[in-house]
């Protein structure tokens, strides 16, 4: 009888191991809390935090809060409110860039100022970590402030100090704190930019087709140049966002994309800029360059390219005429005739930017100070009048020279050099959807250093805004994952 049924003690005994096996076989609350939290920080790395894992505000009762902030506390609400607006500024950049003017800016200033709150409401949460933030924002940081330590570096020297020449670097210096913070929004959704893209290269065609009256089209704000070349860039880059598919209905999303594009070819087109177009074949062939595919295959995409471009100025008598309109003022500025033409102005600027660079080669005359030294040269006769008005040199090489000295020069290849190598390196070894962000970034380094050899893009605070903003948002799409201290 005590065989078939075993004492009290016998009977606890076994209750006792039936508990621990059940135990190994269904954690308690606290093992299952400790998985769950393992799981989520395996899914953080998979899905980036941000406003699709945000915790709502007090009453919400949103039960993961952001960045290991403390649920329902209001650095949540902080960090929440920062990632929602970053995410909302980032795609409207491109897009409101050429609707109305000080959009860019103001689109900007919103990243900046989600990115201030957003540091503010992680800090001490294991989000903001000096050395991982070195280690995946420094170079990007310290090559956008080059230009801002630059401009500090020759007022100093030379005893001038004034504030508009900090106006550019100052946007340009905030690139790298931007990229971190939005590396912080989930990935599916900031790829949402690509809608933002879209809208603006159709945006500037627009505007150019409403603003050409007689020969060529006047923009209410900026110029025709800034116009069809942002335009052009922004087309492009909708053009390589084919890569990606965010929409339920893809092939009405790969007819957008590919409308926006020639859009902003045709806005390039009605801008009749020249340094412009030269970005077309420049892009075609970095993109060969960093195309994986088979030589065969990298053929047919060069001959393509020559295809469309060709076709484009076999197609047009008005790119022919531009095109033979360059080498005739060429030669006439050679010559000493018509030196007031498009190329003979900017060959003057050029040459006298030279001759201030050469005056003062280490520190440069001051950004402000360009414009008083076309004045004198032309007052002297050493240039056409018609250059008196101009405030730069139309040419972001030598107006950094002329302005910021040999810093200058430095830190302008430092602004092209190191997010470009970010981006190619990324572009060879990614996953494809970061290739296509990446893709993405260097065309915006290429078309920029391209324009910059007629246009000194960086002179205008528009146009810097505009590449650091895009810059920082490419940065952050080229992250698989945000890394668990940063």
């Amino acid at each position: 009888m005590s065989r078939a049924r075993p004492p009290e003690a016998a009977r606890a005994a076994a209750r006792e191991g039936a508990g621990s096996s059940d135990r190994r076989a269904r954690p308690p609350e606290a093992a299952r809390a400790a998985a769950r939290e393992g799981a989520g920080s395996s899914d953080l790395r998979a899905q980036p935090p941000g406003p699709a894992r945000a915790a709502a505000c007090p009453g919400g009762g949103a039960p993961v809060p952001p960045f290991g902030t403390p649920s329902g506390g209001a650095r949540a609400c902080v960090a929440n409110g920062a990632a929602w607006v970053a995410w909302a500024a980032a795609v409207m950049l491109p897009a409101l860039t050429l609707v109305m003017r000080g959009h860019t800016n103001a689109a900007y200033f919103f990243i900046a100022l989600s990115t201030l709150a957003g540091a503010w409401a992680t800090r001490g949460a294991g989000r903001v970590d000096g050395p991982a933030f070195r280690a995946d924002f420094g170079w990007l940081s310290l090559a956008c402030a080059a230009p801002f330590i630059a401009v500090l570096w020759n007022q100093i020297v030379l005893g001038e100090f004034a504030d508009r020449p900090y106006d550019a670097p100052a946007r340009l210096a905030f690139a790298g704190a931007a990229a971190w913070w939005l590396a912080q929004i989930p990935y599916g959704r900031l790829r949402h930019v690509q809608w933002g893209l879209c809208a603006g290269a159709m945006a500037g065609m627009l505007a150019l087709l409403a603003a050409t009256h007689h020969d060529r089209p006047e923009p209410p704000f900026a110029t025709a140049i800034t116009f069809g070349n942002l335009s052009l860039l922004m087309g492009l880059c909708a053009w390589l966002a084919l890569g990606w598919r965010l929409s339920r209905m893809p092939r009405l999303e790969a007819l957008l994309k590919v409308a926006a594009g020639f859009c902003g070819v045709y806005a390039s087109f009605l801008s009749q800029s020249r340094g412009g177009w030269l970005a077309l074949p420049a892009v075609a062939l970095m993109l060969l360059l960093l195309w994986r595919g088979h030589w065969r295959a990298k053929t047919i995409g060069a001959l393509a390219s020559l295809a469309f471009l060709g076709g484009i100025y076999l197609g047009s008598p008005m790119v022919q005429q531009r095109v033979a309109q360059a080498s005739t003022e060429l030669v006439d500025y050679l010559q000493g005739r018509h030196t007031d033409s498009s190329v003979g102005l900017r060959l003057q600027f050029w040459e006298a930017s030279l001759e201030m660079f050469a005056s003062r080669p280490m520190t440069g005359v001051g950004p402000q100070n360009v414009r008083a030294g076309f004045q004198a040269r032309a007052s002297a006769g050493e240039l056409d009048a018609a250059a008196a008005r101009f405030t730069h040199s139309h040419n972001d090489v030598l107006w950094a020279m002329a302005g910021l000295g040999l810093p200058g020069l430095l830190a302008l290849f430092a602004l092209y050099a190191v997010p470009l190598a970010i981006f190619v390196r990324v572009a060879r070894r990614g996953a494809p959807p970061q290739q296509a962000a990446a893709c993405m970034g260097a065309t915006v380094v290429v078309c920029f250093a391209v324009f910059g050899l007629t246009e000194a893009m960086f002179a205008i605070t528009m146009n810097a805004a505009f590449y650091a903003g895009m810059i920082a948002i490419f940065l952050a799409l080229c992250k698989e994952s945000v890394p668990t201290r940063c």
